[in-house]
């Protein structure tokens, strides 16, 4: 990132590292707060880091529609088990 010497301090804030051996600022990929560095950003910069929320994105909404499968799989189990229940309830009572 190109990070004039007056904002360095506001780039720490926002997560920037500094790179001595190099001379370059840096922030990892998955900085929660690397939007805030856009302003220092190349084109490269920003390309990484939509790229890397796309698949965030994709990743999370996987999860999630895991989480939905097995939600409704649990919801289909609890339910069978309740018509056995009853049915077993029904069985009982005219005897």
């Amino acid at each position: 990132m190109d990070v004039h010497y007056q904002n360095k301090e506001l780039a720490k804030q926002f997560g920037a590292l500094w790179e001595p051996r190099i001379k370059l600022w840096y922030t990892y990929i998955n900085n929660p707060q690397a939007i805030k560095l856009i302003e220092w950003m190349t084109q490269q910069d920003v390309d990484r880091v939509q790229e890397h929320n796309l698949k965030e994105e994709v990743i999370t909404q996987s999860y999630k529609n895991i989480i939905d499968k097995k939600r409704k799989q649990l919801s289909l189990q609890r339910s069978e088990a309740n018509i056995k229940e009853s049915i077993e309830t029904i069985k009982g009572q005219d005897r």
